[in-house]
């Protein structure tokens, strides 16, 4: 299981503590190269230093209303054929509220290198509150769904 953490500003409203952060910048992988190949479908390839997150990356391909899907295997490639696509989409499995989206630009290419981003596994948050209870902070989860959740303190 990866760790996930948030970072960012806090205060206390009205019996309440608002945590907020820095916007999600908008995708979690970086693009680092794209071309053409002979192939008649698509490569994608993931590449990081960390090996063992290379086989967590759900990679979607879109046209219209079509769609063609993978996940990358050990070495963080996926190949699917005879896919024709004008969109990428990537989600890493352990962030699976996020899904990062890559419009090709260039028709005629059918292979595309993608790094994470180093924020990757950052949790961000929104004025999410939390009911201040004594020593315990009470409401919601920023992942799960459902208010129900208490917070102890630890000592």
């Amino acid at each position: 299981m990866a760790s996930r953490s948030g970072r960012g500003r806090w205060r206390i409203e009205n019996g309440q503590l608002l945590l907020d952060s820095d916007k999600w910048p908008g995708t979690d992988f970086q693009l680092i190269e794209s071309g053409s190949t002979k192939n008649n479908g698509f490569r994608i390839g993931i590449s990081d230093a960390n090996k063992n997150l290379l086989p967590f990356v759900d990679c979607l391909l879109k046209k219209g209303g079509e769609t063609f899907g993978g996940t990358t295997n050990s070495r963080g490639e996926l190949f699917i054929e005879n896919a024709d696509a004008d969109s990428i989409l990537l989600q890493f499995k352990f962030v699976p509220e996020r899904v990062s989206v890559y419009r090709i630009k260039d028709a005629t290419h059918n292979y595309f290198l993608f790094g994470f981003e180093p924020w990757l596994l950052e949790v961000f948050f929104k004025r999410f509150a939390l009911d201040i209870s004594g020593n315990d902070l009470k409401g919601g989860h920023p992942l799960l769904q459902g208010n129900a959740f208490t917070y102890k303190r630890s000592k």
